[in-house]
């Protein structure tokens, strides 16, 4: 066998991504059982380091890809800084499942795209207020425009969200010593918060003020689909698969 996909098994993995790859006679199949710890991840990659360097490529999730961080080449020590993958031909897998997803939600238009996300996230939790943070809204052109206006861009989300979940949504006015709502937040509440993602690199001050009850999700969509997955949202029992097999065969 000239691959490999090694991974932490989890519900996805075992419905979705394990019959694919079983019916590969060119793989071969390295699973670690739920909540293995990395310790244990690192010590198997270390032990089979020669072998892997030998695999046409190497597939792996985000779990054991950063394990495989922690294990030095036995050559090419210059580069010992990677860890493992410093010689290995490896490729994290994580992405391609959200790629599956956005695939299967991917509508007409991004208002349409943005409503089939929510709709799902709503199956999941029913948010008693919605925010949107309008600092970097522009930067991605959520919608498409060719003229991104993050106050523009900003308001058409806000219309959106509030047109889906039916729940009323403020902008919040995010800095670095705090936050103004206009809205008194409760504890019990359950509030949502839409930013896009540079948001939080550029002003990591003013994201640690939002708090820490708050549910955040990130745009453009690629990040919103990533977020809500995370969330666990449920995806089409027919489509999604189909989706990761298309994928997976480009393996």
């Amino acid at each position: 066998m000239s691959k490999i996909a090694i991974y932490r098994n989890n519900n996805a993995y075992q419905q979705f991504l394990a019959p694919v790859l079983a019916a590969r006679e060119d793989f071969e199949v390295q699973v670690f059982p739920v909540g293995t710890p990395e310790t244990n991840i690192i010590a198997w990659l270390t032990e089979h380091s020669e072998r892997l360097r030998s695999m046409e490529n190497v597939y792996l999730d985000n779990t054991c890809y950063d394990a495989g961080k922690k294990v030095s080449p036995s050559v090419n020590r210059q580069n010992a800084w990677m860890g493992l993958w410093a010689d290995v031909s490896a490729t994290p897998f994580d992405h391609h499942f959200h790629k599956a997803a956005k695939v299967v939600m991917t509508k007409a238009s991004v208002e349409e795209t943005v409503a089939e996300v929510i709709r799902r996230l709503l199956a999941k939790e029913v948010p008693t207020r919605v925010y949107v943070v309008t600092d970097h809204m522009g930067d991605h052109d959520l919608f498409g425009s060719g003229r991104p206006d993050a106050d523009q861009d900003a308001e058409r989300l806000r219309k959106c969200l509030v047109k889906v979940t039916g729940r009323p949504a403020y902008y919040l006015d995010v800095q670095d010593f705090g936050i103004d709502t206009y809205v008194k937040v409760e504890e019990q509440d359950i509030n949502w918060v839409f930013i896009d993602r540079h948001f939080k690199g550029s002003k990591r001050g003013a994201f640690k003020q939002i708090p820490s009850s708050f549910r955040i999700f990130e745009v453009p969509i690629e990040n919103l689909v990533s977020d809500a997955i995370r969330f666990g949202i449920e995806l089409d029992a027919e489509a999604y698969p189909q989706a990761v097999r298309e994928i997976v065969a480009t393996w």
